[in-house]
């Protein structure tokens, strides 16, 4: 008998014992999942495929180092969410930059990556409903009129809600709350496992053949020849986890920026510079809100450097920040300069240049 055929973009995980064996096994050892590279508008992506609850169905979503949580969109009925899960919370608004969502918090289990490449939650790990899609526009915050008809495309063709039929939703990876998202996967990971692996994980081969390791060892930390220490906001790690010196240089003429805060973010398909007072671009470096084409932006953080050169496929955005100090957002395409290790048990990050 053939098996029965899911719409594009549904993959259907055949025996629930797999599930199991998953969590056994990835208490115990790290795990290594393959990601997908995507691209988006022109614009590099990472996908990881995702199971919720008892649906039987694994999906594609953003893997995201710039977010906290982990959101799935949500409509009743969606084959992607099953039907075992429980509901924890009032809805309330989540905005990034120029989009946002309504999200309703529930408790479920999912399992991340698929096969024997993967790991399962808990029972109870904290899932967000996007039940709602919003944009800004004119600075205010509207309800996206599309969003419906994505959901529906989405229940009756398998085609993906979210940026162009790619995602379902995003699996953040952001340090910043360790009680949510993929923080709060392998810190329960490793307190499962009896020592055997640390909470933290690692992202490598983007630009090639992506993958991330969920779990630390110390064999797997020596990999990493650089190491510092993750800034700390309140005692807690922190999104911008590292404090690093920038300049620009453009025809020979260097123009220091100073130091600021930096977010290795994934989810973002280019870098970005928010100026802040003493943390200004030169205007003539200016190409309206992005940096002049042939203009290198240069980072220094102890023994870790790096340079972007704007240009095509490597677009530098400039933004306003929205607090009284500057910050980068070194984007995607830093990860295709250096593997990165998060070890969020020691307050490390770890640095292998790939090229």
């Amino acid at each position: 008998m053939k098996p029965h055929r899911y719409p594009r973009g549904l993959i259907l995980i055949t025996s629930l014992l797999c599930c199991h064996w998953a969590l056994s096994q990835t208490t115990l050892n790290p795990t290594t999942i393959p990601l997908q590279r995507v691209m988006v508008g022109g614009s590099e992506r990472l996908s990881i495929p995702v199971s919720i609850g008892n649906s039987g169905i694994t999906v594609n979503y953003l893997f995201d180092t710039g977010s906290s949580p982990f959101i799935s969109a949500y409509t009743q009925g969606a084959p992607w969410w099953g039907s075992q899960f429980t509901p924890s919370g009032q809805t309330r608004t989540l905005h990034y930059a120029v989009t946002g969502c309504e999200i309703t918090p529930v408790q479920t289990q999912i399992i991340v990556g698929s096969g024997g490449h993967s790991m399962t939650s808990t029972p109870s790990f904290p899932v967000n409903q996007a039940v709602v899609r919003l944009l800004k526009k004119g600075g205010t915050w509207v309800q996206d009129p599309k969003w419906q008809e994505s959901l529906k495309a989405a229940v009756n063709s398998g085609i993906p809600p979210e940026q162009g039929g790619h995602f379902y939703g995003t699996m953040g990876a952001d340090l910043a709350n360790p009680e949510v998202g993929l923080a709060r996967l392998v810190s329960d990971a490793a307190a499962g496992s009896g020592g055997r692996v640390l909470a933290g994980f690692s992202i490598q081969g983007v630009g090639g053949n992506p993958s991330l390791t969920l779990g630390l060892t110390p064999a797997i930390e020596r990999r990493f020849t650089i190491r510092l220490p993750i800034d700390k906001v309140g005692g807690k790690l922190a999104q911008k986890v590292i404090t690093a010196d920038y300049s620009l240089e453009y025809r020979g003429r260097t123009f220091p920026l100073g130091r600021a805060g930096t977010i290795l973010d994934t989810g973002s398909p280019r870098a970005g510079i928010n100026t802040a007072a003493g943390f200004e671009v030169p205007p003539a470096l200016r190409f309206g809100r992005l940096l002049r084409r042939g203009v290198a932006l240069h980072m220094q953080c102890g023994a870790l450097s790096w340079t972007l050169v704007a240009g095509p496929g490597h677009r530098i955005g400039i933004g306003q920040s929205s607090g009284p100090q500057g910050g980068v957002n070194a984007g995607i395409h830093f990860f295709e300069s250096f593997d990165v290790m998060f070890d969020l048990h020691n307050g490390i990050i770890g640095f292998t240049p790939r090229r």
